[in-house]
């Protein structure tokens, strides 16, 4: 691997290497022919938010491929921003036999999930700062809950996800009445429980917690990775903002050149 790559690992069967244009994966049998351009506005912040970025991108080409009935004609209309050569390879990446038998099993894991959330790519933290009172910084966790397993006609994706919001509701109210203070961590904890360190229903980036002490370093490390959120949505509109006066001058130029 040449000097200045990072080799981020996201699952058992990716590999994602970043370098300044691209983020590259691997399976058992795409070695050479799979590199897919990053958006610009990844940052190497960590391992974590690399992966995150790099399935939110790969994600987004995904759906502009399958809007067309074959390859064939997905390489007639190329991902925006993106040049022939690349999508031709990210379009031979997506017709492989490696990936349609990876999409077919996500597909039916995917079916046999009880309870779906509604954030869609979005991050849970994201999603989090985006639904928060503006006024008072917070939402309850419950709340949260609510907000991310109902569609946008109010219905429940599930009926655990229902029981699942009234028993944190329950937990709130208890905790109230009792005097006691309680964090988000420690509600989705106990409803939902753990698993492999993080807390279900808060993404990966919140883990598991045993006391006090570390439930506020928990909720620290959950602001922080809000603040950082914010910080890359200003970096990507500054960087649109900057494309943008680029595309102006130049067609300033185009027009005094013909003048």
């Amino acid at each position: 691997m040449p000097a200045g790559r990072k080799r981020l690992r996201c699952d058992s069967s990716v590999r994602a290497e970043s370098s300044p244009g691209t983020l590259a994966v691997s399976g058992p049998s795409l070695r050479d022919r799979n590199e897919l351009p990053s958006p610009t506005t990844a940052s190497p912040v960590g391992t974590q938010s690399s992966c995150a970025s790099y399935r939110t991108h790969k994600n987004r080409m995904f759906q502009h491929y399958s809007v067309f009935n074959s390859k064939e004609e997905a390489l007639e209309h190329p991902y925006p921003d993106m040049n022939k050569e690349e999508w031709t390879r990210v379009c031979d990446l997506f017709a492989s036999e490696e990936f349609q038998r990876r999409s077919a099993i996500n597909k039916e894991n995917r079916a046999k999930l009880k309870i779906v959330h509604t954030s869609g790519a979005r991050s849970f933290q994201r999603a989090r700062a985006l639904l928060k009172n503006p006024e008072s910084d917070e939402i309850s966790p419950a709340l949260f809950y609510k907000k991310m397993h109902t569609n946008k006609d109010g219905m429940w994706t599930s009926e655990d996800a229902r029981e699942n919001f009234e028993k944190m509701e329950a937990l709130q109210l208890q905790h109230e009445s009792e005097g006691k203070s309680y964090t988000e961590v420690e509600i989705f904890a106990e409803v939902l429980g753990t698993k492999a360190g993080y807390v279900r229903g808060l993404g990966r980036s919140v883990r598991s917690v045993g006391s006090s002490s570390s439930v506020s370093s928990v909720d620290l490390s959950r602001r922080l990775e809000e603040a950082r959120l914010q910080i890359e949505e200003m970096r990507a509109r500054q960087l649109e903002y900057e494309a943008l006066l680029v595309k102006r001058s130049d067609m300033e130029q185009m027009m005094q050149e013909h003048l």
